[in-house]
C-alpha cells in the first residue's frame, strides 16, 4: 500500500498534467463552425508543401511564383494605389523568409540579409536591362523579382542596419542609372522600337526608368521601418512622421502571423479570422491618401518623387 507522501505525489502529478493538457487545448486553434472546406484543404497544402522547402527552394519559389501573391483590393482596407508592400506580405513564403532571418544571431542575420539581397538583385537587374526595347516586358512575369526584391529590403529595415539598406538604395540608383545612359545612348534605335508598338518614347522611358526600383510607397515605409528599428534614430523617425503627415499620408495597420499560422489576414477565408495563436505582427505603413491624390491630379509623380526624396534625405542622409 502506497504512503501518504507517495499518493500526494500522484495527486499533484495527476493535476499537472490535466492543467497542461488544458492549456494546450485552451490555445489550440479554434475551428471556425463556417469554413469553407475547400480553402482549408488549399492553406493545409500550401503550408504542408512551404514546411517542406529547404531555404533555396523557398527562395526560389518567390522568385518564380506568381499565384502565391494576393492580388488586393477586396481585401485591402486602403485601396488605391502602389500595393507591391501588402502583395509581398500576402504569400506565406515571404513571411517565412522574414521568420527565419528574425530568429537569426544579429550578425548572422545581416550577413544573410547581405548575401540575399545580392542573389535577387542580380535577377532583378536582369530581369530589367533584358526588357529594354520590349514593351512586353511590362508583363505579369517581369514583377515577380519586384516582390523578392521588396521583401529582402523589408528584412535588411528589420535588422536597423540603416547603413546596410543605404548600401542596397545605392544598388537601386546604380541600375536606374545604367539602363538611362544606355537608353539615351541608343535613343534612336528604342525611339522606333517604341513607336512600331504604338507608344509614346518619353511615356515608356518614364515606364523602364520607373521599374528600376519598387514603388514609392513601398520606399517611404521600408526607410520608415529601418528608422523604427534603429533604437538611436528616435528624433528621425518623429521627423519622419511629421513630414509624412505634412503631405497628407494616412496609416493603415497591417497584422502579420508566422508563415503556418492557420489563417491569415490576406488569405479571405470565409467564416474565419486571423490566427493569432502563434504570435502576431503589427506594421504600421503609410499610404497616399485618395483625396490629396486626386487634388494633385496632374502633378502627383511629382508629390511621390518629393516625399520620397525628403524621407530618404531624413533616414539616410545622416549616414554620410
Amino acid at each position: 500500500m502506497r504512503s501518504s507522501k507517495e499518493q500526494l505525489f500522484a495527486f499533484v502529478l495527476l493535476n499537472v498534467v490535466i492543467l497542461s493538457l488544458l492549456v494546450i487545448w485552451l490555445r489550440r486553434p479554434a475551428v471556425p463552425p463556417f469554413e469553407v472546406r475547400e480553402q482549408r484543404l488549399r492553406i493545409n497544402g500550401l503550408i504542408a508543401t512551404i514546411k517542406q522547402e529547404t531555404w533555396n527552394q523557398t527562395i526560389e519559389n518567390i522568385l518564380t511564383n506568381a499565384d502565391q501573391f494576393v492580388q488586393l483590393g477586396v481585401v485591402s482596407d486602403i485601396g488605391g494605389e502602389e500595393l507591391v508592400l501588402e502583395q509581398m506580405l500576402s504569400a506565406r513564403r515571404s513571411i517565412k523568409v522574414l521568420n527565419t532571418l528574425q530568429e537569426l544571431p544579429t550578425n548572422d542575420r545581416v550577413k544573410e540579409c547581405k548575401e540575399l539581397f545580392n542573389r535577387i538583385m542580380r535577377v532583378y537587374e536582369d530581369v530589367v536591362e533584358s526588357g529594354l526595347g520590349k514593351w512586353e516586358a511590362a508583363g505579369e512575369a517581369k514583377y515577380l523579382p519586384r516582390h523578392a526584391l521588396c521583401l529582402v529590403m523589408l528584412a535588411t529595415a528589420e535588422t536597423g542596419r540603416r547603413d546596410i539598406l543605404a548600401e542596397e538604395f545605392q544598388k537601386l540608383d546604380e541600375l536606374r542609372n545604367r539602363i538611362e545612359k544606355r537608353i539615351n545612348e541608343n535613343e534612336a534605335v528604342f525611339t522606333q522600337v517604341v513607336r512600331k508598338a504604338g507608344l509614346n518614347f518619353e511615356v515608356w522611358k518614364r515606364f523602364r526608368l520607373e521599374i528600376c526600383a519598387p514603388e514609392a510607397r513601398f520606399q517611404v515605409n521600408v526607410l520608415r521601418q529601418v528608422v523604427v528599428r534603429d533604437p538611436q534614430a528616435t528624433n528621425l523617425l518623429r521627423q519622419i512622421d511629421e513630414y509624412c503627415r505634412s503631405r497628407n499620408m494616412r496609416t493603415s495597420e497591417v497584422p502579420v502571423v508566422p508563415w503556418n499560422a492557420r489563417t491569415t489576414r490576406f488569405e479571405g477565408l470565409v467564416g474565419s479570422g486571423v490566427d493569432t495563436s502563434k504570435g502576431v505582427t503589427k506594421y504600421s505603413f503609410y499610404y497616399w491618401d485618395s483625396e490629396a491624390m486626386s487634388e494633385a491630379l496632374f502633378g502627383k509623380d511629382d508629390l511621390k518623387r518629393e516625399t520620397l526624396q525628403k524621407i530618404r534625405e531624413l533616414a539616410l542622409g545622416s549616414l554620410k
